[in-house]
Order: structure tokens, then C-alpha cells, then sequence
């Protein structure tokens, strides 16, 4: 029997499996889109608040201006993580076995397969997101890695957008108050893209500063609900399973907490979302997909936001695992998000 296991029957796996948290896909990038071409390609209206102009009833009405569209292009970065299973492995006791070994070597051998492919999806899921993180906080996505020349995917978010408060205008600081700001950044976005705030998304640090804060306080609704019982206390996130937590709603604000951690290629922890980061989305608007280019494989021909496969080599013996895909998170209005550093 040929100990291969297919395309179909390494994508069968996939639901049976633990994977990183894709929070900030799912909130924000709910569409999945496949294409069939290396490029993605997005057509975008461009804004108009003209008032009708006042003329004569006895005279002609005046022609207007088609409203204008731009057309952007991207191509997506492509990842590809592989493993090599080797004959060895298949002879050693794994994690959890009984000391002097209880499994068949090609019980072994599926393990593993099923190990590296999960291995292999975290990998990819934990970059959507880390990619998902970027365009909301910057509106743009830097690519880079080895053989691959830095590549910024740049959505052209309004500049303004973007802040860092400073001095005095930090949260936490005498007289701030992280209400007012917010509602006036749901008033910038309100004006730049034509959305409604709909969501605030905090780092842990700026989510402590905003549930501090006096006002807020005496205003926030935070009646959560767990299990039937309702939950008024504290919140922490960061566990493998609870990244993201509901702190409460003023008026048509949701506000959320965020924490994720991923381990860069120096063996560094890192967030996936800055701690004293601030979002406010007008979600709705935003409406993100997460898009997913043509797999450039003989195998594949058709599209997928995952291509996993399998070959061997002879002579020394050794099989090959491997997933490719091609993503992007692609915002249909990117004005409607701001992100702030809070301090």
C-alpha cells in the first residue's frame, strides 16, 4: 500500500486539528476569496458627497461627471513551509508513549504526517493574521524574507489615520479623556470613509487605561455572559484559548481586548497587536477579505487557500510534506479603520 497520503486525504485532516487563533481574520476579513491568476486585482469607487446643483425648471439639467473608479492590483507573498519525514523517527517512542514503546512504526509514520501538518497550517494561519494586524494597524503590508526582496502592499490609507499620541495627550495622563478621543476618531473615520464606528479593539495596556478611566467606568456596560452566568469582573487574554475577550458597549461602540503572541525567527515572542494599540473600525464598511492567489503547482490547477502534498525520494529514503498558499488580506475601504498608540 502506497503510504502516500493524498491531497484530498491531507485536507480531510485539517478540521480534526488545534490551530492558532485567527481573531483578527475573522472579525475583519470575513470573505474568502480564491482566484485563479497570481494577481488579485480589486476595483474601488471613489467617494462623492456632491449636492445636487439648483437650476431653472425651464432650463436643461446640467450633465454630471461619472464617479470616478481605480482599479489596484496585488500580488501575494507566497509561503510554502515543508518537512521532511525520514525513515529514523518512525523507530523512536514519541511524546506520551509508553516507555518501551507501543505503536507500530507506521503508526508512527501517520503521526507524524498528521504532526508536520498541523505544524504546517499553524505556521501559515499565525502569518494571516500577523498579515491581518499590519493592514489594520498601518493599511499597508510589508513582505520580506530570505530570496524574497522587501515587497510593501500598500492599501493607501489616509496618512491621518494613523496616530501616536504624545506628552500630555497620552492616556493616563491628567485631564484625557479616552471617551472624547475615541469619538472623535469614529469621527474621522465617519468622514473619510462614509462608515459607522462600530468597533474599538485594545492592546491588554490600553484596554487597562480605557476600563480605568472614571468616566468610563461609570458608563460602560460590561454584563457579559459565560455559561449562563453573567461575568462584571476583570478580563485577561493571551491563552491559547481565549485571545479575545468582550469588554462592553457605549453606545454603538464595541469594545474588545486583544492579545496574541506569536515566535519570530530569532526565537523572540512578539504580539501580534501592540499593547497600548487602539482600533476603531467602522467594520461593516471596512468589509475585509482575505484573499488567496493561484497555487503555482502542476498538482494544484484550480483555486485553494491551502495546497497540501506529498512525494518521495528513493535513494536515501525520505518523504516530503509540504503546504503552499498564496495570501491577502484585502480591505474593500481601508479609510475605515484608524489605529492609535495610546502612549
Amino acid at each position: 500500500m502506497d503510504r502516500l497520503f493524498s491531497t484530498a486525504a491531507l485536507l480531510g485532516v485539517y478540521p480534526t486539528l488545534d490551530r492558532p487563533v485567527p481573531w483578527l481574520k475573522t472579525m475583519f476579513f470575513g470573505d474568502t476569496l480564491t482566484f485563479t491568476t497570481p494577481e488579485i486585482a480589486f476595483d474601488k469607487l471613489k467617494a462623492r458627497r456632491k449636492l445636487a446643483p439648483f437650476v431653472s425648471p425651464k432650463v436643461p439639467g446640467k450633465i454630471r461627471g461619472k464617479r470616478g473608479r481605480s482599479v489596484e492590483t496585488f500580488e501575494p507573498a507566497y509561503v510554502k513551509p515543508k518537512n521532511a519525514i525520514e525513515p529514523d523517527q518512525n523507530f523512536v517512542r514519541l511524546t506520551g508513549e509508553a516507555i518501551n514503546g507501543e505503536l507500530a512504526p507506521e503508526q508512527r509514520y501517520n503521526q507524524a504526517v498528521i504532526q508536520e501538518l498541523d505544524d504546517q497550517d499553524a505556521e501559515i494561519t499565525r502569518r494571516e493574521e500577523w498579515m491581518c494586524a499590519q493592514v489594520l494597524q498601518t493599511g499597508s503590508v510589508i513582505v520580506e524574507g530570505e530570496d524574497y526582496p522587501a515587497q510593501n502592499l500598500n492599501f493607501n490609507r489616509d496618512a491621518a489615520l494613523t496616530k501616536q499620541l504624545a506628552g500630555a495627550a497620552r492616556w493616563g495622563e491628567a485631564g484625557i479623556s479616552p471617551r472624547d478621543n475615541i469619538r472623535a476618531w469614529a469621527t474621522e473615520v465617519a468622514l473619510k470613509s462614509g462608515g459607522s464606528v462600530t468597533d474599538v479593539v485594545f492592546g491588554a495596556e490600553a484596554s487597562e487605561l480605557f476600563v480605568k478611566d472614571d468616566e468610563v467606568k461609570s458608563i460602560l456596560d460590561n454584563r457579559r455572559q459565560a455559561d449562563g452566568q453573567m461575568q462584571l469582573g476583570p478580563v485577561a487574554t493571551g491563552s491559547q484559548d481565549m485571545v479575545a475577550a468582550y469588554l462592553g458597549s457605549i453606545g454603538q461602540f464595541n469594545f474588545w481586548q486583544y492579545t496574541q503572541i506569536f515566535e519570530d525567527e530569532d526565537g523572540n515572542i512578539t504580539d501580534f497587536f501592540p499593547s497600548l494599540g487602539c482600533l476603531v473600525a467602522a467594520r461593516p464598511t471596512f468589509n475585509g477579505a482575505f484573499c488567496y492567489g493561484a497555487i503555482r503547482d502542476n498538482r494544484a490547477l484550480r483555486p485553494m487557500a491551502r495546497f497540501p502534498k506529498m512525494w518521495s525520494e528513493e535513494d536515501p529514503s525520505v518523504d516530503f510534506l509540504m503546504t503552499q498558499s498564496a495570501p491577502l488580506p484585502a480591505p474593500r475601504e481601508v479609510d475605515a479603520t484608524s489605529f492609535i498608540m495610546v502612549r
